[in-house]
């Protein structure tokens, strides 16, 4: 369960059930049927927050709940942000597509093995604006900085940030360290964003 968005006194969560305390809230939740509030215990918080004003261009790649680390940077910087999110079911990334990353430049890839290639959000009219991409496949770590790296313009400055599991972002570490002496050594900076047990 990760804070993903605030608006006056209003919280919203990024709840992925499993087992455990996850599972016995979502069990409360479809008990109350939104009928009265709940008290939940909040601390935090938690990570690091970069300044980007300096950065021409930004690439946020996620992992699952890994985009509530990323989401106040789009908020932020959002005309300068491509973000790439991995996910295991279509399900989990829709509200977010169509409130908190409305209208950005996403890439969203589900990579749930038994995952329908045919299936894939339905895009809302404000989802329309913006540029969602839904692929079935986990992403090449090494062609989405190639990317992102290529796309820089003479002297361009690019931050990437990252958020989720450890193997996710090792590769997307390698890539970078992979593409040095493509770009000039201040051209790139990377940042990542670890959380777990």
């Amino acid at each position: 369960m990760t804070l993903a968005s605030w608006r006056g006194g209003q919280l919203q969560f990024l709840i992925g059930p499993k087992t455990g305390a996850t599972r016995r809230l979502q069990q409360r939740l479809e008990k109350k049927n939104g009928a009265d509030d709940i008290r939940i215990l909040l601390e935090g918080p938690y990570g690091h927050s970069h300044n980007l004003q300096h950065i021409d261009r930004i690439l946020l790649v996620a992992g699952g709940s890994g985009i509530t680390a990323i989401m106040p940077y789009f908020a932020k910087y959002g005309d300068r942000c491509s973000i790439v999110w991995t996910v295991s079911h279509e399900d989990y990334a829709t509200d977010v597509l169509r409130n908190e990353l409305a209208g950005g430049e996403v890439q969203v890839y589900i990579n749930r093995e038994d995952a329908e290639a045919s299936s894939s959000p339905v895009p809302s009219d404000k989802e329309r604006e913006s540029s969602h991409q839904v692929s079935h496949a986990r992403p090449s770590m090494a062609a989405v900085v190639s990317k992102a790296t290529n796309d820089l313009i003479g002297g361009e400055r690019l931050a990437i940030l990252t958020c989720g599991p450890g193997a996710m972002m090792d590769d997307t570490r390698a890539a970078v360290v992979a593409g040095y002496g493509r770009f000039l050594a201040d051209q790139i900076e990377y940042f990542e964003e670890a959380f777990g047990w």
